[in-house]
C-alpha cells in the first residue's frame, strides 16, 4: 500500500501534475523536481521510508534516486559540473580581488604623494608668508 502510493506520487510528479498546492505552485513555475521531500509530500508519507540508504522501500529508493540523477545529467548539473563551475568562479573571483588589491595600492600611493605636494606648498606658503611680514616690519620701522 505504502509502497504504490509513493510510486504514484512519483508518476504524478513525472506527469507535471501533483495533487500538493505546493508543488502545483512549484509544477506552475517550472520548478518542480523528484526529490525525496517531494515524493514524501505528495504521497503524504514520511520522507524517513525512503531518504534513507537502510529504508523499508528500497525500490522506491532506488526510483527516485535513478530520476534525481537523470535529471542532473540531462541539466548539465552533475557534480563534476558543479566543480568546474565553483573553480573557475573562485578564479575569477581571485582575479578580481587581485585587481580591486592592485587599485587600492594605487590609490593609497596617490594620496600619500598628494599629502606630500599639499605639505610643501603649505610650507611654502608660510615661509611666504613669514617673508611678506617680515618686510611689512622693514617698511614700517
Amino acid at each position: 500500500m505504502l509502497e504504490q502510493d509513493f510510486n504514484a506520487a512519483i508518476d504524478r510528479l513525472l506527469a507535471g501534475k501533483p495533487r500538493n498546492r505546493k508543488l502545483r505552485d512549484l509544477a506552475d513555475s517550472g520548478r518542480l523536481s523528484i526529490t525525496f521531500a517531494n515524493v514524501a509530500l505528495e504521497a503524504e508519507r514520511s520522507r524517513s521510508l525512503i531518504a534513507h540508504k537502510n529504508c523499508a522501500y528500497q525500490e522506491v529508493r532506488s526510483r527516485i534516486v535513478a530520476l534525481m540523477e537523470s535529471a542532473s545529467r540531462a541539466d548539465g548539473n552533475t557534480t563534476q559540473d558543479k566543480i568546474a563551475k565553483l573553480r573557475l568562479e573562485v578564479a575569477h573571483l581571485k582575479e578580481q580581488l587581485a585587481a580591486a588589491l592592485d587599485v587600492q595600492v594605487e590609490s593609497l600611493l596617490a594620496r600619500e604623494r598628494a599629502e606630500r605636494e599639499a605639505n610643501k606648498w603649505r610650507q611654502a606658503f608660510k615661509r611666504l608668508k613669514d617673508d611678506v611680514k617680515g618686510i611689512a616690519v622693514l617698511r614700517n620701522a
